[in-house]
């Protein structure tokens, strides 16, 4: 099966928040994903997986590492 996977980056302005980065996935409901992240294109680290109840998810990463750098996300089944 195939999926097709929506990324929008958020600005997250309010004070709680500054330094985050903010994205949502949406993708068909159920699917479970999982967000890695890169500085290099090339050696991607795993940030979490999760269900994709509703069929829109957003994560938040709070300390992003690197601070400038790349987000994916992997259909894991």
């Amino acid at each position: 099966p195939s999926m097709t996977l929506t990324i929008q980056p958020q600005s997250l302005p309010d004070p709680i928040n500054l330094g985050s980065f903010a994205l949502t996935v949406a993708g068909p409901a159920g699917q479970v994903v999982e967000i890695l992240n890169s500085s290099n294109l090339t050696t991607w680290n795993a940030l979490g997986t999760f269900t994709n109840a509703s069929g829109s998810y957003q994560y938040i990463d709070k300390s992003p590492n690197p601070k400038q750098g790349f987000y994916r996300t992997r259909w894991v089944r």
